[in-house]
């Protein structure tokens, strides 16, 4: 797991997002079983990221960059991803991330 802020004004403490994104990861885990559970042993990268505004739940999640290209496993991806939260937002705005996951070894 690898991730950084990539846009918007604000700032947020960076633990904060770190164990937010931590906090989803048996989410993660179980749209990756799932995955397996249909037939693909690959090991594949793709690109979580989202948006806070202020203390919650991100908003704008979306997957990019994904190497799956399976709907199926990003749409499970972004239902997971809308479990982010933070209980202080960005300071001065909003601060956008991409967190780039790899899932398999």
């Amino acid at each position: 797991v690898r991730g950084e802020q990539v846009d918007g004004e604000g700032r947020i403490d960076g633990d904060a997002v770190r164990r937010a994104v931590r906090a989803i990861a048996s989410a993660l885990g179980r749209c990756y079983d799932d995955y397996l559970d249909r037939g693909s042993m690959t090991a594949r990268e793709l690109d979580l990221v989202f948006t806070f505004s202020g203390a919650g739940a991100a908003r704008g999640v979306d997957v990019e960059r994904s190497g799956f290209r399976d709907a199926r496993f990003e749409q499970c991806v972004r239902s997971a991803g809308r479990g982010l939260r933070v209980s202080s937002g960005p300071v001065g705005g909003s601060a956008t991330f991409s967190y780039r996951l790899r899932f398999g070894r």
